[in-house]
């Protein structure tokens, strides 16, 4: 059993470079179960033994329910498919790539014309997953048999340690893009133990109503989409008095309850305030996973208190290291952190001297090393150089520090950054969490400049908050015109300026002037990846010439100020 005290311990020998590992084991794994060395035969052990049970689901047909194929159909499918590609003249070998463009959907000529089976070994190829482009041009990050494999055996592990077992009967929703490790290593983990799948209908805005049809027990998700239910929740509270009363105490109450290790869903909270938000979500969610951006600690303590029993964690990886590299321990109930390293990789933090982080200090560049780290950058040789080393370390980009239980929290990045006009450094990143925090910002976008002194954002306001909020204050127009209004640019910025001060900012990390934007960031606009990650080179071209108005604005404020200061000396 994990103590959570002691999460992570120093690697046993070899060079002091101060590598940690998981407690739970002291090899590296590469298999949950034994003989069971890629996903396809971890896929193939379950056909066999739970073929007619349900695999792959889609909306539609009578009353628009979901209708399922069992996992033998599935490997038919899967059979023909292979087969099919055969005789169209793909040879089935590691110099062969075949892409898939399209929805997350059950469909992939075959069955008329039958290929022998000619399976993956561990170290062969077996994806090449791009990564999110958030810097630069994609990269393809090639992907083993092996690595998927132990990233699934990192995880379940931890899952199975703490008695949360994955069982006949579980399902997961998928509406996270396919074309990305998270969900790839959460659909073959599900196919591993016998999970069916339900596919949303391809409509975000229809997810919920999805949800409430499929009634999922697996809920994988982003914290863009969890802080939205937040705040979705939080606005509806607050429009009464006697509600937000009410919804607080029963927080508080249960709050107080994580902070003993109480996790329980029978008190007179979980059966009154916080029954509907669990049936927001179908009622039977019992595992709540989020990753590929931080999420912050209140919407992580909110979750946990409304959910109920069900596990809410948090994993934290790239797609150079299979999704996951470390992953919460579902009986933790401390926030801040993401967790300790799975028990098929090590990690370790290198100096990054120019943000004045230092290993000795416990904080520095996350490097990841194991079975679960890629095999390189698809004909990308220079690049791979560049992100593992010749011990095979990966360099993340990510910044993190050791906390005394063994866990490892994430401070920064270290390529967003940039140095202010006086030699101050500044992750806008971190700056934008911490505005994210006030209820009338949905979305931030720090922007800095190496000629200024000070930042200014972009923000998009939440305009299910910010609507009421303008009547309440009498304040008329639609959300179009709120964003126009300087009244409500002044009261978003007064309460971001108190945020940041809540948030110990800098002075110089504070934005001294915003934009407000009346259109979400999105996929769909440019601006944002699959995975909801900000595509920052592209939104600070698009929004260059606002930034040149902000500067300005903020110019003439500066030089009057300077001037009337100097005209009052002159008089003194």
């Amino acid at each position: 059993m994990m103590d959570l005290q002691n999460q992570s311990i120093k690697v046993e020998g070899g060079v002091d470079d101060g590598a940690r590992r998981n407690t739970l084991r002291k090899e590296l794994i590469t298999t949950i179960i034994e003989g069971v060395t890629t996903p396809y035969e971890g896929f193939l052990r379950t056909v066999q033994n739970s073929g007619d049970l349900p695999c792959l689901g889609t909306r539609g047909g009578p009353e628009n329910k979901y209708q399922w194929i069992t996992y033998k159909e599935v490997n038919d499918r899967a059979t023909n498919l292979g087969s099919g590609l055969v005789h169209l003249g793909c040879e089935p070998s590691q110099k062969t790539f075949v892409g898939i463009y399209g929805p997350n959907c059950v469909e992939q000529m075959g069955s008329n014309n039958p290929q022998e089976r000619n399976p993956g070994r561990p170290e062969d190829t077996m994806t090449v997953c791009y990564t999110s482009g958030t810097t630069g041009t994609p990269k393809g990050a090639m992907l083993s048999h092996g690595n998927i494999n132990a990233g699934i055996a990192g995880i379940q592990v931890q899952y199975e340690e703490s008695g949360l077992q994955m069982i006949e009967g579980d399902c997961m929703i998928s509406y996270l893009p396919l074309a990305h490790m998270y969900e790839r290593l959460a659909q073959a983990m599900c196919f591993l133990n016998g999970v069916k799948i339900g596919f949303f209908r391809g409509d975000v805005k229809l997810l919920l109503d999805d949800i409430q049809e499929l009634k999922p027990t697996i809920f994988p998700s982003v914290p863009r989409l969890l802080t939205r239910v937040y705040d979705k929740v939080m606005a509806q509270v607050s429009q009464s008095k006697l509600k937000s009363w009410l919804f607080n105490r029963a927080l508080t109450s249960k709050e107080a309850d994580l902070k003993k290790g109480i996790i329980r869903g029978d008190t007179i909270w979980d059966r009154t305030v916080f029954k509907r938000i669990k049936m927001a979500l179908g009622g039977n969610v019992r595992l709540i996973v989020t990753g590929a951006a931080p999420l912050s600690a209140k919407v992580m303590t909110f979750l946990r208190c409304t959910m109920g029993v069900c596990c809410v964690v948090e994993g934290y990886g790239q797609t150079e290291s299979t999704a996951a590299a470390t992953i919460t321990f579902p009986k933790d109930t401390s926030v801040g952190h993401v967790g300790a390293p799975i028990p098929s990789n090590q990690i370790k933090l290198v100096d990054v001297p120019e943000k004045e982080c230092y290993a000795k200090d416990g904080k520095g560049e996350i490097c990841i090393k194991g079975p679960t780290v890629f095999q390189g950058y698809l004909k990308a040789p220079e690049k791979t150089a560049e992100t593992v080393d010749k011990d095979q370390w990966l360099h993340t980009g990510d910044i993190g520090e050791w906390l005394p239980n063994g866990t490892l929290k994430i401070v920064d990045r270290v390529k967003h950054i940039f140095k202010l006009a006086q030699g101050e450094y500044v992750a806008p990143e971190k700056i934008e969490n911490v505005y994210l925090r006030s209820t009338l910002v949905a979305q931030a976008f720090v922007h800095g400049d190496s000629l200024r002194s000070f930042v200014v954002a972009i923000i998009v306001p939440d305009q299910e908050v910010l609507e009421p909020w303008a009547r309440s204050t009498k304040i008329q127009g639609d959300f179009a015109e709120l964003c126009e209004n300087e009244e409500v640019r002044k009261a978003i910025m007064e309460d971001m300026t108190k945020k940041g001060k809540e948030g110990n900012l800098s002075s110089f990390e504070q934005v001294k002037e915003i934009h407000l934007h009346n259109e979400l960031f999105s996929v769909e606009n440019g601006f944002l990846t699959p995975t909801f990650k900000t595509k920052r080179a592209l939104v600070a071209n698009a929004f260059e010439q606002k930034f040149l108005e902000l500067y300005e604005k903020v110019d003439k404020r500066m030089q009057y100020v300077r001037s009337t200061s100097f005209e009052i000396q002159q008089v003194v």
